[in-house]
């Protein structure tokens, strides 16, 4: 026998114990706006075994929900942004940074298996415009954009995000004929890939980084010479990051068309990947020794590792005027290599991911497909371009270790809490079993001899059935229920002013506006129609001239259920009073 079982028993041998127990059913019943509709808590309970919560997408949000998915997997990143005093940062996004911090403690505490981002798209400016969530954006401009904004929130958080996502590749000029080397750097978070006509992940970076000679009349002027010479043309990674971030070109613009197009073709990428064949040659300056950062162990720059591996790629399906985003990734824990399980996020759904099939799910390229001849009967076959592909790749260095650090955003961490504890509470009060429980009790209350028990059973009935009943999506026989409570206010007049003075008098909740706008449930706004018309009956009947000239007061100072009630409308009937209001 569980807790309510037992309750139950103790109420059945003495019913006076309802008045302590209705106290305790009222507190889990609030009066509260938003309640969802056809709601059952508990399929929303986070899945212990994957231990990872998904982020709802609010119409077109996937590239935000893959962007913080990615983030939130690394880290030292995670650390130092739920650590961060959000009275220390820049003040002009400290709304913003709160909310971040809100979504990663939800990533991370939340008892919750989705996370609503809404409050987080308000308070995000993007392009000085604050977020659409029904707008469409592209997954690496926002990327970049957010790690910008945390570079610009506080000292602390620029070091980390310089040491984790800062590269520099280096755009060399050797002439042929001096000794003169003119170096341009430029700082980068991602790299961009070219896709179309490459083979592979390395044919692009070869490409990229390719040796351009400039001859004839494209020579190179030598700005210490003063005199045009041949030379070679090099861009090459200077300084390697910790999070080597690859954002694949994946879009054209046809001239022909002149519309923007998908480039579907197969474009395979390694596990591993060595990026020592891309650095800076070596008769160049040297480059600068990757920048200390005290969340993270760093090597010798003598020994420089250049070895990479993957841990995250964020998939792209659809076309280049519309699609979806969801993001693969791998769990990383402080202290240790990426070992451990891989899981597809998308959107609110988290699933464990055999990383086998990678090639398939973010390769791109062609799929068998046979044409059926609707004539002849017989089958051709053919291949589909596969609409889903990797858009970025997220390899971490090899050898990089992070020590984990101690959360201290106390204040964020309280408001998550009273959310679990929110939650929780929902998850027990729509059981089904827990409100089969609380209705037969009410109903049995009902019978006791005293008119407060009486009184008080009728009342919580009603307030669970309003507040809880009609929103779950596994509930007792709400047909029945409503009868039920028809019949109690058909036997007690007094009962049904106080019904009206609850629907009519609650100034912090419109019962009308809740259930006859915003039910979507047909059925249960007839329910409650046939209630109301009910009640409005038996006062009618029992209350001819209070009924149709205006109930300034009904019963004497003193009864228990004495209540003003609203104003009379226009036509001074009540029925059209409540209706009105």
């Amino acid at each position: 026998m569980n807790a309510i079982d037992l309750l139950e028993a103790m109420l059945y041998q003495n019913p006076k114990l309802f008045t302590i127990v209705s106290t305790v059913i009222k507190q889990n019943h609030p009066i509260a706006s938003g309640t969802p509709w056809d709601y059952r808590p508990r399929d929303d309970l986070r899945d212990l075994t994957s231990g990872y919560c998904g982020i709802s997408n609010l119409g077109a949000t996937c590239y935000m929900a893959s962007t913080l998915q990615q983030l939130y997997m690394i880290p030292p990143l995670r650390n130092a942004i739920l650590s961060q005093d959000v009275r220390e940062v820049t003040p002009k996004y400290a709304p913003m940074f709160k909310e971040l911090q809100r979504v990663f403690l939800h990533l991370w505490q939340s008892r919750r298996g989705t996370l609503n981002p809404d409050k987080f798209c308000r308070e995000y400016i993007f392009d000085q415009h604050q977020l659409n969530p029904l707008e469409q954006r592209d997954m690496n401009e926002f990327f970049t954009d957010l790690l910008s904004k945390l570079e610009d929130l506080s000292f602390p958080l620029k070091k980390i995000v310089k040491g984790l996502f800062g590269g520099v590749i280096a755009n060399v000029v050797m002439s042929n004929e001096c000794s003169h080397v003119s170096r341009n750097c430029e700082d980068f978070y991602s790299v961009r890939a070219k896709v179309a006509d490459m083979s592979d992940l390395q044919a692009s970076l070869q490409e990229l980084t390719q040796t351009d000679v400039l001859d004839g009349d494209n020579k190179y002027k030598c700005s210490q010479c003063g005199v045009s010479v041949r030379a070679e043309k090099r861009a090459c990674f200077a300084q390697l990051p910790t999070l080597l971030c690859i954002n694949t070109i994946r879009y054209t613009f046809n001239i022909t068309t002149s519309v923007n197009e998908k480039v579907n073709t197969h474009f395979p990428f390694p596990l591993e990947l060595d990026m020592k064949s891309f650095l800076e040659c070596s008769n160049v300056t040297a480059p600068d020794p990757t920048p200390v950062i005290e969340d993270m162990d760093t090597i010798d720059p003598d020994l420089q590792c250049t070895k990479y591996v993957l841990v995250g790629v964020v998939v792209h399906t659809g076309t280049a005027e519309g699609g979806h985003y969801y993001t693969i990734l791998q769990e990383r824990n402080p202290n240790s290599n990426p070992s451990g399980r891989w899981y597809m996020f998308n959107d609110q759904t988290v699933t464990e991911f055999d990383p086998d099939h990678i090639g398939q799910e973010c390769y791109g390229g062609e799929i068998p497909n046979s044409v059926v001849d609707q004539h002849t009967r017989r089958i051709f076959p053919g291949l589909l371009e596969r609409n889903n592909s990797a858009y970025m790749l997220f390899y971490q260095r090899k050898d990089f270790r992070s020590r984990d650090t101690p959360i201290n955003s106390l204040e964020t961490a309280r408001s998550v809490l009273l959310e679990n504890n929110k939650f929780l509470r929902e998850v027990f009060t729509f059981d089904l079993h827990y409100l089969q429980a609380v209705w037969k009790m009410c109903r049995h209350c009902r019978q006791d001899n005293s008119p407060t028990t009486q009184g008080d059973a009728v009342k919580i009935a009603t307030q669970v059935l309003l507040t809880t009943i009609i929103h779950a999506k596994e509930r007792p026989n709400i047909r029945k229920c409503f009868e039920w409570l028809g019949t109690q206010y058909t036997e007690s007049p007094k009962l049904c002013i106080a019904f009206l003075e609850y629907l009519c008098l609650a100034d912090e909740h419109n019962w009308v506006l809740e259930i006859f706008y915003h039910c979507p449930i047909k059925y249960t706004r007839e329910l409650f129609v046939n209630l109301l018309f009910t009640v409005l009956r038996s006062i009618r009947k029992n209350y001819q001239t209070a009924f149709y000239s205006g109930f300034p007061k009904i019963y004497p100072e003193g009864d228990s259920y004495n209540a003003t009630i609203c104003e009379p409308s226009s036509n001074n009937r009540i029925s059209v009073a409540f209706l009105t209001k």
